[in-house]
């Protein structure tokens, strides 16, 4: 379960509400029960509140962090906070802009999430060995450093964080341009920049979610055209992909379908994710590039 934390709670229970979550209020906060996942949005009770002190500290609402089980919450966060992670509640601590509060076994209910699938940490560079260390020291979290992605001029810096209950891709920027050294920009220093839930079935959940309000990354043309050379299909298997703008990828094990939300809040930089599996195990990094591309070459097209 992901938390946010926001002045004004409106706007994200729209947002998430179009997703196909449900809300369901808990005193300070509004629980929004997905399925295999939740979304818990909180404003602050006092100007000087914790809550309060996070929305100022990174320029407004977003994604505090997240909640994880553990067995015993009391020795998990004295493991953490042994290991150089702030503690910043009773059961709770923060590693470089992102909270982790640990709890007990989630509850599934009905909804159209599987699960959280994942959510990327953005760092600058210079700290990714260090946080990275963190995670391993405090949470006891497998480290797998991914090979730099080059798309134009900016170099994507990452690596796959393995904990019990969840997984983080740690994402930094090579240089000061580019949508992660904005994000770095937009919420003042390193946080959660996006959340990705997964679904069994993607075209249907983007159909459905779009007739309830939900605003999704539009994904060019050209993208399409370049796609059945790139995956081996033919135009027929992409139809549904095209008509509804879901991205596909594949690896070793198999493949993934995924597509981005527009951000809940404008001029917030946090944003979330749609991803369904059929055995691919990765995070979509052909797409980058292959987005990258396609959006460059609309924009030549557009320039003749």
């Amino acid at each position: 379960m992901i938390e946010v934390y926001a002045y004004d709670p409106a706007p994200w229970q729209r947002f998430f509400r179009s997703l196909g979550f449900q809300a369901l209020p808990t005193g300070q906060s509004t629980r929004m029960h997905g399925g295999g996942t939740a979304v818990m949005i909180t404003p602050p009770l006092t100007a000087g509140s914790p809550v309060a002190q996070w929305i100022e500290r990174h320029g407004g609402p977003g994604c505090a962090g997240v909640w994880i089980p553990a067995p015993d919450l009391l020795a998990a966060t004295d493991a953490a906070e042994a290991a150089g992670c702030e503690r910043v509640g009773a059961h709770a601590v923060s590693i470089a802009g992102a909270e982790y509060n640990f709890t007990g076994p989630f509850t599934a209910n009905k909804g159209p999430f599987q699960c959280l699938d994942h959510v990327a940490h953005a760092v600058a560079a210079d700290e990714m060995d260090g946080v990275a260390a963190l995670y391993q020291k405090g949470f006891g979290a497998s480290w797998e450093p991914m090979p730099d992605l080059t798309v134009g001029t900016e170099v994507l810096h990452s690596g796959v964080i393995r904990l019990a209950g969840l997984t983080v891709t740690l994402v930094a920027p090579g240089g000061y341009a580019g949508h992660l050294a904005g994000f770095l920009d937009a919420n003042r220093g390193p946080g959660i920049q996006h959340a990705a839930f997964r679904v069994p079935d993607i075209v249907s959940t983007v159909l459905e979610t779009s007739v309830a309000g939900a605003q999704y990354l539009h994904t060019p043309g050209s993208y399409y055209d370049a796609l059945p050379g790139w995956l081996g299909y033919t135009p027929d298997d992409i139809y549904d992909l095209r008509a509804t703008g879901v991205l596909q990828d594949r690896d070793e094990l198999g493949s993934i379908r995924q597509i981005f939300t527009m951000a809940p809040v404008g001029g917030r930089p946090f944003f979330t994710e749609l991803i369904q599996r059929d055995g691919g195990t990765g995070f979509g990094r052909n797409n980058i590039r292959a987005l990258y591309e396609a959006k460059a070459q609309d924009h030549e097209g557009a320039a003749k």
